[in-house]
């Protein structure tokens, strides 16, 4: 059975995609329901964190746009579902449990499926500076969504690639920019943000001990 819903996702995201291109063409709830619709059908994206090429294009081009968008804070928060979903699913996640060395670890990701890592890394360096400016006010709800989503991202990316910190490859493209970005999350104002990223450092501290 689920070699079939497997077989049958790209099928699936190309109908999604035709709505999430033409939000004119439906009604608000349509084309909302559709990014849920493609979030539950993504259990089955396993194998490959581009299921579907013209979908995740225009997923991080939802996510850029953000807030510019009708109904953007939803949206927003939609992509980044899908985005965490595909993070957490993926056979790539954690494995550092079955491979011996860092290096192996980012080795056995393959050149297609590291393009999408670059572009959650491009995702987060392009707002950088949004989230350390709203990090630092002392106003809980200022941008408070924003940040959540944001903080989401960054987290369950660190939390399940260690790799990107300490691999050869991406030590210096990737590694610095997560590690500085989650020390401004740890010193944030905003409490729930500062929390959820003080657990991720006792998890990479388990990982790297």
């Amino acid at each position: 059975m689920k070699a079939f819903l497997r077989s049958s996702l790209q099928a699936v995201l190309d109908f999604v995609l035709k709505i999430l291109a033409s939000p004119e063409s439906v009604g608000p709830e349509t084309f909302l329901a559709a990014f849920s619709a493609a979030n539950h059908w993504l259990d089955f994206s396993t194998h490959t964190f581009i299921p579907h090429e013209g979908f995740m294009t225009q997923v991080f081009t939802y996510l850029a746009m953000g807030d510019l968008l009708v109904h953007g804070s939803v949206v927003s928060l939609k992509c980044t579902k899908i985005i965490k979903k595909l993070l957490v699913k993926s056979k790539f996640a954690k494995m550092l449990e079955n491979v011996s060395s860092w290096k192996e670890a980012f080795g056995s990701v393959p050149v297609r499926e590291q393009k999408f890592l670059e572009l959650v890394v491009k995702y987060l360096k392009d707002n950088a500076p949004r989230f350390i400016a709203g990090s630092k006010n002392s106003d809980v709800e200022h941008d408070e969504d924003f940040l959540l989503k944001y903080n989401k991202i960054l987290s369950v990316l660190c939390n399940n690639y260690e790799y990107l910190f300490t691999a050869e490859e991406t030590r210096s493209s990737y590694g610095v920019v997560l590690f500085e970005l989650m020390i401004v999350a740890t010193r944030a104002n905003n409490l729930r943000l500062s929390f959820e990223m003080l657990q991720i450092w006792c998890d990479l501290h388990s990982t790297f001990s």
